[in-house]
Parts: C-alpha cells; structure tokens; sequence
C-alpha cells in the first residue's frame, strides 16, 4: 500500500485527501483515483498522456516527470504527493 497525499485543490475530489492504495504503478495509482472520483485523472494527466505543466507529482519526494512519470514503479513503502502549482504575486 502506497500513502497518498493531495494538495488542497485536489483534496475535496477524494473522499478522504490522505489515503491508501494498492497500485504497483502510477499510472495503476491514478486509475484507481479516477474509479473514486471520475474526471480526477484528467485534472492532472493532459490529452497526451502527461503530466500536466501545472501539476506535480513526487514519488518518495522525487519529480515523477523524471523518475519514469506514469510508469514509475510503485512498491509498498512509498510516499506519493500530488500537488498542484500556484501562481501569484
């Protein structure tokens, strides 16, 4: 099981903001957010399949974008945070 982590933005579209899951992947990870929140998936990954320039996602507090993005392997003990950037002065 995989601990969850969601920013504020993010964090009312699941029932409970910091949870548990069962995913051997990220991309595994993100469809079975998607199964508890339809149109969650596409809030953070874009049309082409990648994460969205706005949104970032750290596997045990590495940038996904760079560690294998969707397909980055997941095992029991990891830490996933998905934030989303903000903007302003």
């Amino acid at each position: 099981m995989v601990t969850l982590s969601l920013s504020g933005t993010l964090r009312g579209l699941i029932p409970d903001g910091d949870l548990r899951a069962d995913a051997t992947t990220l991309g595994g990870l993100l469809d079975c957010l998607e199964a508890l929140s339809p149109g969650f998936r596409t809030r953070v990954i874009d049309e082409e399949g990648l994460i969205r320039r706005y949104m970032n996602i750290y596997v045990d507090g590495h940038d996904a974008r760079y560690t294998g993005g969707l397909e980055s392997d997941l095992t029991g003990a990891d830490s996933i945070k998905i934030l989303s950037a903000v903007a302003g002065g």
